[in-house]
């Protein structure tokens, strides 16, 4: 790695105490600890710069992006799939239910709002948070009926998924 120069920070002003100083033992021993501070400031900037071109570093970026590349396209598949069923689900109820087309896209988001819940956290008791999420939902003018369908539909099929992945977890809901 090629050496860069560093500024002196704190040169002015160990030359300043040095002066303002009338004790010439003091001085020495202010000048020795601001040439530590100087020291030790610039193996720290030194150091950041290091890290700066590491993580900069288009090679190293692209070396990291691939390793981690077919892992992410396998959580963006499953993901994907779960979405376009709680999608699907949603939308056999706001059929059967007859809300209007331009109404739906809400429904579909209350949806996809129980399935991140799901996801953050499988493994607790989200009846709190769902009960937080439907009255937000009814304050905002879907009706409170269609948001029990759509929930007790999207809470089904998630069960459904994950008991055809093995993964059922022991839930409390």
């Amino acid at each position: 790695m090629e050496e860069r120069p560093v500024v002196s920070v704190l040169a002015s002003s160990v030359m300043f105490r040095a002066f303002r100083v009338s004790n010439p033992v003091k001085a020495k021993l202010e000048v020795s600890m601001d040439s530590d501070r100087e020291q030790y400031a610039r193996e720290r900037l030194e150091r950041r710069l290091r890290r700066y071109e590491n993580k900069h570093d288009p090679a190293r970026v692209a070396d990291l992006l691939a390793a981690k590349r077919a892992e992410m396209v396998r959580k963006y598949g499953e993901y994907a799939r779960t979405a376009a069923q709680v999608s699907r689900a949603v939308c056999d109820v706001t059929d059967n239910a007859g809300v209007v087309c331009m109404m739906r896209i809400w429904y579909q988001t209350f949806g996809r709002e129980i399935e991140k819940l799901w996801r953050h956290h499988h493994d607790r008791d989200i009846s709190d948070e769902l009960g937080v999420l439907r009255y937000k939902w009814t304050v905002r003018g879907l009706v409170p009926i269609v948001l029990d369908k759509v929930e007790a539909a999207v809470l089904a099929e998630l069960r459904r998924q994950d008991e055809e992945s093995g993964q059922a977890a022991q839930e409390p809901r």
